[in-house]
């Protein structure tokens, strides 16, 4: 009798043993599920890296195109499409750099802070960089190899870390083109530098000129904005300001703006920093605003957003005359081309619904582009790239090359990298492009 009783409580422990490993199966398939489907929407659904070859895993990510083909690293390498997904996965950050013969696009990789090099012509890219920088959320480059990563250490504090390539990979387009560029054959460079004082809120890079334009917190509250050497060690402080809300904008031509973060019927400020710290007023009381200097010119373009009505707007070189463009769009999602004629890019929202600024902001909302071209002086407008129906772009911060040939940009509902070549773009693809 006591036997089988024994029996009796072995099975029953045995039994709920079961059915907790039954539960808990299937409780984890939900939870990696959900996960997986959450991390997938935010572009994040690639395997980690394995770390099996000179290149790493990791660069299987970014060898996909647009239109689903596979790109290589090899001199066979056919043209990229016009509309070129370089990235799966989130990138920190982007540029264009003279390498050689031709301007290449540098980017670093969110989740390991690796350095690439994607060719816009042939599609071709090249993992740079070995030293792993996890959470990297922000990267800008320079010329001679500069890098500069922003990421989180272990306990969530902020990290500049600003440096160089154990090679020099890219020169300015004011410089001679001697650099030398890592082949896909060749083991990725080493990067050695030193991260920046931890009063570092924001900053903007001069890529040509190696130079920071931070804007650093203040212990007592506030923003002061400082000009620095590319290691941080000579610094010049040229402001002050009571608020916290600044963004920095750096010209190559080493003029420097600030602007307030915009907000919809929330009145905005824009300024240009003078050398001696004085601040010149460009824009003032401009609701929602965002603001878009021209390098090498007095030109400059902004938005505003008040009641939800989205309105942009243009100012030629040398006049005070204002331009009302017909376009519904952010400067944020604009860029100057690069010949002297007043002409700028911008990607436009199929659907401007009433609060898009603020909810867009947040990440609360994305928007489905089509790429525009206008001519300030003559108001001409016309459709380079209408958005396909199966790949919404939302576009932030693009960037134009100096052949004015190639637009990257990020696609903020997953971070990923995009380029739109403009130079070769033909009628009847836009046209069909929504088909």
């Amino acid at each position: 009798m006591h036997t089988k009783a024994l029996r009796y409580v072995l099975f029953s422990l045995i039994a709920l043993f079961l059915l907790g490993l039954a539960w808990w199966y299937f409780f984890l398939n939900a939870r990696i599920e959900s996960i997986e489907q959450r991390d997938s929407a935010r572009g994040l659904d690639e395997p980690a890296p394995l770390f099996r070859n000179t290149t790493g895993s990791t660069s299987g990510n970014f060898l996909r195109t647009s239109e689903g083909t596979a790109a290589t690293t090899t001199a066979e390498t056919k043209a990229a499409p016009d509309m070129w997904q370089i990235s799966k996965t989130p990138v920190a950050g982007a540029l264009f750099l003279r390498n050689g013969d031709r301007e290449r696009l540098y980017f670093a990789e969110r989740g390991t802070g690796y350095v690439f090099e994607a060719d816009p012509e042939t599609g071709s890219i090249v993992r740079l960089t070995n030293r792993l920088f996890p959470k990297t959320y922000g990267a800008a480059f320079a010329a001679r190899g500069g890098v500069m990563l922003l990421s989180l250490d272990e306990s969530g504090n902020s990290i500049t870390f600003v440096g160089a390539m154990a090679e020099p990979v890219a020169t300015s387009t004011k410089e001679s083109a001697t650099s030398t560029k890592a082949s896909s054959s060749e083991a990725p460079l080493s990067i050695s530098g030193l991260s920046l004082p931890d009063d570092v809120s924001t900053l903007a890079v001069n890529p040509y000129s190696r130079e920071l334009f931070i804007l650093g917190r203040v212990a007592s509250g506030g923003t002061s904005g400082i000009r620095s050497s590319w290691d941080g060690k000579k610094r010049i402080k040229l402001f002050s300001s009571s608020l916290t809300n600044w963004r920095p904008v750096f010209l190559d031509d080493g003029r420097t703006f600030i602007t307030q973060n915009a907000a919809d019927g929330v009145a905005g400020f824009a300024y240009e920093v003078k050398s001696d710290g004085t601040l010149s007023a460009i824009l003032r009381n401009i609701p929602g605003l965002s603001f878009l200097p021209k390098s090498s010119s007095s030109a400059h373009l902004w938005s505003s957003s008040a009641g939800g009505v989205v309105s942009l707007f243009a100012r030629m070189s040398g006049t005070d005359s204002t331009v009302e463009l017909s376009l519904r769009t952010f400067a944020d999602k604009c860029v100057w081309a690069p010949e002297k004629a007043p002409i700028i890019y911008c990607a436009v929202p199929q659907e401007t619904p009433r609060g898009l600024l603020d909810n867009w902001l947040r990440g609360a909302a994305h928007t489905s582009d089509d790429w525009w071209r206008v001519n300030v002086s003559t108001g001409e407008v016309d459709l380079v790239y209408a958005a396909r129906a199966n790949e919404p772009l939302d576009v932030l911060d693009p960037m134009i090359d100096a052949a004015g040939k190639n637009i990257a940009f990020a696609n903020t509902r997953d971070n990923s990298l995009w380029n739109l070549r403009i130079s070769e773009n033909k009628e009847d693809e836009t046209g069909a492009a929504r088909q």
